[in-house]
């Protein structure tokens, strides 16, 4: 074995390593959020009433888990076929000539890349934007900000995967990725400070009772709190990877490790944060209070 070979060898086992991680990561998370679909189901399905509100919530649950599988399926199938034809297949021309024949044959997989994470990303950001809707029903400009909010991530979105599809990508996708994530980030963000004005209105309106649940907290109340828990810690997810993109986009970080790291971290986070948001939110009544459809005044104070 030359010299040469050996480098190649060394590399593209790096190259296998790098992936290997994120794969990991993946489908450990895939784990969990199925875990947390039969949760969310659950909750869906011993409500009392059953409209269309539920039946476009589990569309949209079984949506999220059909393109998370799509995903693992895809991230799981181009690390396969690489893996096989760059190190299983030997070929005469050498190793060169076999990475060459794996990334042909990983381009069969191509057409299924971007849809998948985009359609979980657009389902996540209108669940929490649809939860956020629902308790400031007479707030016109909290609508209007997340509606417009909504419309754009939507527009710039599904132009991506478009262009992506018709091979019109822009000559710096990272930079694009980072500008996608931010007006996301944008939307979650909005969508968690609604939750929070509003459990400090609830608290508000709870304390002035004097009750003991002004002390140890309501039911809806810890919701809520759970609900804005779990935004934090998704927004947070969402700027670190803000933050890596861009110093990826600029060449400021050259290992691919971070990045790869975040991504697969974020279409997590995207997956299982709509099925917390849902199992969290079954249906809460606390003193004929509805915080589902916001018909508290103290939630539209």
């Amino acid at each position: 074995m030359t010299p040469e070979e050996q480098q190649l060898i060394s590399l593209y086992a790096g190259e296998a390593l790098r992936v290997s991680v994120p794969l990991i990561l993946t489908f450990a998370g895939y784990g969990g959020f199925v875990l947390g679909f039969i949760i969310a189901v659950r909750s869906l399905t011993i409500r009392e009433s059953w409209g269309r509100p539920q039946i476009i919530l589990l569309v949209c649950l079984v949506t999220i888990l059909v393109c998370f599988t799509w995903e693992g399926l895809y991230n799981g199938a181009v690390f396969l076929t690489s893996d096989r034809y760059t190190f299983a297949q030997t070929s005469e021309q050498g190793l060169a000539a076999q990475a060459q024949a794996a990334l042909k044959k990983v381009k069969i997989w191509e057409f299924m890349s971007d849809w998948p994470a985009t359609i979980n990303n657009l389902l996540s950001d209108g669940i929490v934007v649809w939860r956020a809707w629902c308790l400031s029903q007479q707030d016109r400009y909290w609508r209007l900000t997340l509606a417009l909010l909504m419309i754009a991530n939507i527009g710039v979105n599904v132009a991506d995967c478009i262009w992506g599809d018709l091979g019109m990508a822009l000559s710096s996708p990272a930079i694009l990725d980072w500008i996608l994530s931010a007006i996301s980030l944008i939307v979650n963000m909005v969508a968690t400070i609604l939750f929070a004005c509003k459990a400090w209105a609830y608290h508000q309106y709870i304390a002035g009772l004097n009750s003991s649940s002004a002390r140890n907290g309501t039911w809806a109340e810890n919701i809520l709190h759970l609900l804005i828990e779990s935004g934090v810690v998704f927004c947070a997810v969402q700027s670190i990877y803000i933050v890596i993109a861009v110093l990826g986009a600029y060449n400021i970080i050259t290992s691919l490790w971070p990045l790869d790291t975040i991504i697969a971290i974020n279409e997590i986070a995207a997956a299982c944060y709509p099925v917390a948001v849902i199992a969290l939110v079954p249906r809460i009544q606390t003193n004929n209070i509805s915080i589902l459809h916001g018909q508290s005044r103290a939630l539209t104070a």
